[in-house]
């Protein structure tokens, strides 16, 4: 059951070492009648006052309360400061800011606690002359010194308040170190960038939405031989050469956000009048909103690329040439043995087109005794990954054949081996000539040897006479004729 009386009110105060609400019971003071009043109106009058009374207080004390709370839990640190820099009262963000407790802080000036390192009192100072005269100030980024004597880097505003008619000063104070970190990040990335921009090889330049070009990198002064006072004269919509490839279509494009690129473009330099062949990449630049700003355009110079190209398709043209035009036979296999590529001759040996000879098996196209044995020959390139050259010899169709083969591996930018090539030049007519050779040699050497012992035969049989016709000498001599 509620039992209500008339002559007690309910008040709520916050109790600041419970943390809490607490409501109060209190004696309504009563109101004497007034003369001439009937005793029923008086009453009648003095509840409705008491009501009125009572609903104000009560609004009144729960606004205290609230701000007292909000004021304690607020996440920045809030603080109450005198004119002279007197610290009246603290929150607990405050304390734990700065390390001290509200009884260390309260009645203490902030030069005497030392809460701001020696450079930074001036700044404090003139905020405070502000708050006198009655101008709120900041957001002021100032470094505070922590109990421990830590920096930690905060941003203070100030507004000047009248409390029991003394002007104070209300201070909230933010922990801006997460910022500031982040700040540092934003800050080394954004001169990583523009590093990367101002000695990045290719041309860069940023392109308003007039056309006017706003920046350009040196690399694009140097591909292009304009300066920077070129570029700041030119407009890239109306620019002719670029006109005449089609950019600056494709400029007003990107700036409703349609990322290009284009090229190999080639065409006459506007500030160098040379030829030139140049890759194009377009992209918009967005602003914090996401609104399009700008567009970053991405030169590339390729000429000196496509020149050497031009002199490799020359060069592979002409060693294709060669190759295909060689009497050898020249060819590439991979590891299944099968053909890569095959010149004329070596397609003609089997007659056979390069075409109808490139995928398919060594097994398929030459009889098994002659694929068996080029195999192993094959196998071992593979496996040892050295080059070997070899003579062989091949009967087809009754007909002795003779080949000087070179093999040598094919290796991938890894060093791996993943094709042989391979050279064989038909030595069949060199065999012959050698074996003529050879057979004359041998009937010479015969022919020598005979040659030699008749003359070996000849000197004897003439020595022998000249030994009897001295004998005969000696006879004739002894008996006197």
């Amino acid at each position: 059951m509620l039992i209500v009386y008339p002559d007690i009110g309910v008040r709520f105060k916050y109790n600041e070492n419970k943390n809490s609400i607490e409501r109060v019971l209190y004696v309504k003071k009563k109101m004497s009648a007034s003369v001439g009043g009937s005793s029923s109106s008086i009453k009648k009058n003095n509840n409705e006052r008491t009501t009125v009374n009572s609903r104000r207080f009560f609004n009144a004390e729960r606004l205290a309360v609230t701000s007292r709370i909000l004021f304690e839990y607020a996440p920045d640190a809030y603080f109450l400061t005198d004119l002279k820099g007197n610290f009246v009262n603290v929150n607990r963000a405050c304390e734990k800011i700065s390390g001290f407790s509200k009884k260390e802080l309260a009645g203490q000036n902030f030069r005497t606690l030392r809460l701001l390192p020696p450079d930074q009192v001036a700044k404090a100072s003139k905020i405070l002359k502000m708050s006198a005269l009655r101008k709120p100030t900041g957001p002021d980024e100032l470094a505070l010194r922590r109990k421990n004597s830590t920096i930690v880097p905060v941003e203070i505003r100030t507004y000047p308040v009248k409390i029991q008619s003394r002007i104070l000063v209300l201070g909230i104070a933010r922990d801006i170190t997460e910022r500031k970190k982040t700040e540092q990040v934003i800050l080394r990335s954004n001169m990583f960038n523009s590093a990367l921009v101002e000695n990045a090889p290719f041309g860069i330049m940023t392109i308003d939405k007039r056309g006017m070009v706003d920046y350009v990198n040196p690399a694009m002064l140097m591909i292009s031989g304009g300066t920077k006072v070129n570029y700041s004269e030119m407009n890239a919509f109306t620019l002719r050469t670029y006109v005449q490839i089609g950019l600056p279509e494709k400029i007003k494009k990107c700036f409703g956000g349609r990322s290009f690129f284009m090229g190999p473009l080639n065409y006459i330099s506007h500030f160098s009048r040379t030829r030139t062949v140049r890759n194009f990449t377009g992209i918009p630049m967005r602003n914090e909103t996401g609104k399009i700003e700008k567009v970053m355009l991405f030169v590339e110079d390729i000429t000196k690329i496509k020149e050497a190209e031009e002199k490799i398709r020359e060069s592979e043209e002409k060693f294709r040439s060669i190759v295909e035009n060689s009497s050898d036979q020249i060819f590439m296999l991979d590891k299944d043995y099968k053909f890569l590529s095959v010149n004329k001759t070596a397609a003609g040996l089997s007659r056979k087109s390069s075409e109808e000879m490139i995928g398919r098996s060594i097994f398929e196209i030459f009889p098994e005794t002659i694929a068996s044995s080029f195999s192993k020959n094959i196998k071992r390139v593979f496996d040892t990954g050295e080059g070997m050259s070899i003579e062989d010899k091949m009967v087809v169709k009754g007909r002795e054949l003779y080949n000087s083969s070179s093999l040598n591996p094919v290796r991938d930018y890894k060093g791996k081996v993943v094709a042989v090539t391979g050279i064989v030049r038909d030595i069949t007519e060199k065999k012959k000539t050698e074996k003529e050779i050879n057979r004359r040699s041998e009937e010479l050497e015969k022919f020598n040897r005979l040659a030699i012992g008749r003359e070996l035969k000849m000197i004897e049989l003439k020595k022998r006479i000249r030994e009897l016709e001295q004998g005969l000498i000696k006879k004739r001599r002894k008996c006197g004729y």
